[in-house]
């Protein structure tokens, strides 16, 4: 026979608490991913958490092109290799319109810089 754990029925659910107990508030403040210091509205604080919000999206976004300039660039280098070794300069097949676009883009305005480098709100 096992012994029953301290501070559980025997079923084994936990003993409830008091409703307006601070364990009760504690519960209802983190049950659906409540942040551990939470903003409140309007103040210089919110404003701050929607600036750096809007500032990793915008970094996130410009990860995103990079990567794809950088696989595109890539495959192009691999596709041309291949054109050459083949005897062709068609290296093109394969591609989608939408990356020969990207591919021109890059030609002509080069690749996109990394913000974290180059914007000054970044460099704190």
């Amino acid at each position: 026979m096992k012994a029953k754990k301290k501070g559980m029925y025997a079923k084994g659910g936990m003993k409830m608490y008091a409703k307006d107990g601070s364990m009760v508030k504690a519960l209802k403040k983190y049950a659906n991913g409540g942040e551990t210091d939470p903003v409140k509205k309007g103040g210089k604080r919110s404003a701050a958490m929607s600036e750096r919000k809007e500032m990793l999206e915008e970094i996130k976004e410009n990860s995103k092109q990079m990567k794809l300039e950088r696989a595109l660039m890539q495959r192009v280098g691999f596709a041309k290799d291949r054109a050459k070794r083949q005897g062709s300069e068609d290296w093109s097949q394969g591609f989608t319109q939408n990356e020969m676009d990207l591919f021109r883009k890059i030609q002509k305005e080069g690749m996109t810089p990394d913000l974290k480098k180059t914007d000054p709100r970044f460099m704190k």
